[in-house]
């Protein structure tokens, strides 16, 4: 059954929207939800844009791929558009840096076509989806197909959302690097491993309200690191604690094990 553009557009629009937004929402809360021993730090404003740019990306994939009367068209063009997005993202993050910027483009030249590809099943049952919520069995009420339609979206969206959860090694870091700042705060007698006791005076001088984060892109890292990621029993990932005093400490722990590699201390925060 085909329906006139603007319904289905504003179908797909809505549709889309609201996959995004819930996906967003899921993934920038997921970790203090689960994550309870340790305090974790947040940024309200970075985690309002999160949210702000899903629920836009889905809305204008929604948008698109419904507009076009035939339905192969739609998700083709859907598909293309979120493979340039994606492109144009990596370029952006990398144009401070020549270097990382050809690298970048190096690999977009790959993987430009496959990405492509990888979006076609979404779009195309996001296209299908945006139809169903339009069926004209009964206009002004919730009939099965609707809500069918949004029961998926739903729980796709809190399924993905969910892998921004903090891996279980990650989980480790975040406990240990606790530890170690609780006993530099309340026991500064007590021995510190070698590679924290060079930020230790940092931790015993700051706030005792602190929030900590951590990521596996060691160009947080504030020192130049020359071997990072070049042999797989030595990648590393980062933990950094961010005190309410302004203090910031990074520490690298090693993602094989999970073991401290080195710390340093960072600029302060505003």
């Amino acid at each position: 059954m085909e329906f006139p553009l603007v319904k289905r557009s504003l179908s797909g629009l809505l549709l889309g929207g609201w996959v995004g937004m819930l996906y967003g929402l899921v993934s920038t809360s997921i970790n203090f939800i689960f994550i309870r021993d340790v305090p974790l730090h947040y940024d309200l404003k970075t985690m309002a844009a999160t949210v702000g740019g899903s629920f836009l990306t889905g809305a204008v994939l929604g948008l698109i791929v419904n507009a076009p009367h035939h339905g192969l068209t739609g998700v083709a063009l859907a598909s293309l558009t979120a493979a340039v997005g994606i492109a144009l993202q990596g370029v952006l993050e990398t144009a401070y840096s020549v270097e990382k910027l050809f690298s970048t483009l190096f690999l977009m030249a790959y993987v430009f076509l496959p990405l492509i590809i990888l979006f076609v099943p979404f779009n195309a049952l996001l296209r299908w989806s945006s139809q169903q919520i339009l069926l004209k069995s009964n206009p002004a009420g919730w009939n099965w197909p609707r809500i069918k339609s949004l029961a998926l979206w739903t729980f796709l969206a809190v399924l993905v959302g969910s892998l921004s959860l903090y891996p279980a090694n990650a989980r480790k870091m975040l406990q240990k690097m606790d530890g170690l700042i609780k006993t530099a705060q309340n026991n500064p007698n007590k021995s510190l491993p070698y590679e924290f006791s060079q930020v230790a005076m940092v931790a015993q001088t700051a706030s005792q309200q602190y929030s900590l984060d951590w990521t596996d892109d060691t160009s947080v890292y504030p020192d130049l690191l020359f071997y990072e990621d070049s042999v797989g029993a030595f990648r590393l990932q980062v933990v950094s604690a961010h005190f309410q005093s302004g203090e910031s400490i990074y520490c690298l722990f090693r993602e094989m094990d999970g073991n401290l590699y080195l710390c340093t201390t960072g600029d302060t925060q505003p």
